[in-house]
């Protein structure tokens, strides 16, 4: 089944070696005894950096190295691994960060689900942030009401993070690969829209993955630039469906003052409802 998997972790500004992400998983690897291919898509690479070095720090990985000074965000990452594992003929893409911790039996448990249930499109281990779950749940209007149990469902609509999430190939691919206007903030919102409006089942595999969403690599100016980018394309997604727009507007509105206090910064208000930075 390892064969199946391709793993891809998009880091930015870090070595990959610091990554707590891939850290983490060569360990939940080494742990499951299995060598997974592993794709790393570095949007901001530091000098030195190079697959050869790379691949010697973590050996328990077969790895890949893809260094992309653009810094075309996620989605580019992912349409590249995806476009990768097709034409190896694997089914399953894994989607990771830089900055998550993976339980040990990560790989084994996602493994296990993959061969057991490989008719559900989505894989999804339950992610911790701050002491609480904040994926996979399942919404109402936009909006969070409880977590998805583990096990297979079919929510009408529901939130998954990316990080940790694996997917069918064939499915992305079937969806036109991800949208990558979506470069950050919003790209999972568009996808878990996209897989329950066509009735996708998920398997929430019971293991854990711990998001640290309080360290930010990029700089202060780039993300107030990335969330307004994602203001403004995530509009779209509710187009023709009012409720749901409204739902945005109003939840979105609350984000983005909270944003502006922590950050003690009213850009990131302007940003959210203009969807710029003035």
């Amino acid at each position: 089944m390892a064969a199946d998997v391709l793993a891809v972790v998009v880091i930015y500004r870090c070595r990959p070696q610091d990554s707590s992400t891939l850290r983490s998983l060569a360990a939940s690897c080494s742990a499951a005894g299995v060598r997974l291919r592993t794709l790393i898509y570095d949007n901001g690479p530091l000098v030195g950096t190079t697959e050869r070095a790379t691949a010697a720090a973590l050996p328990d990985l077969a790895l890949t190295y893809v260094a992309d000074a653009g810094n075309p965000g996620l989605t580019r990452a992912y349409n590249h691994a995806l476009a990768r594992a097709g034409d190896a003929g694997q089914r399953w893409l894994m989607l990771l960060d830089q900055d998550s911790v993976l339980a040990a039996d990560f790989v084994a448990v996602t493994l296990a689900s993959l061969a057991a249930r490989p008719d559900v499109v989505l894989h999804l281990p339950l992610v911790r942030a701050r002491g609480r779950t904040v994926s996979p749940v399942r919404l109402r209007l936009g909006r969070a009401r409880g977590v998805l149990p583990p096990g297979h469902s079919q929510p009408r609509a529901f939130f998954a993070v990316n990080s940790g999430t694996t997917v069918s190939v064939d499915f992305v691919a079937a969806l036109g690969g991800y949208d990558e206007a979506y470069r950050l903030y919003g790209s999972d919102n568009w996808f878990c829209d996209a897989a329950a409006r066509r009735g996708a089942g998920v398997m929430v595999t019971g293991t854990t993955v711990e998001h640290d969403l309080a360290r930010e690599s990029a700089s202060p100016a780039e993300r107030l630039a990335l969330y307004a980018e994602g203001a403004r394309v995530s509009r779209r997604l509710y187009r023709g469906r009012p409720l749901l727009l409204a739902s945005f507007w109003a939840w979105g509105l609350a984000g983005a003052v909270r944003r502006a206090w922590r950050h003690r910064d009213t850009r990131w208000l302007g940003a959210f409802v203009r969807g710029k930075v003035a």
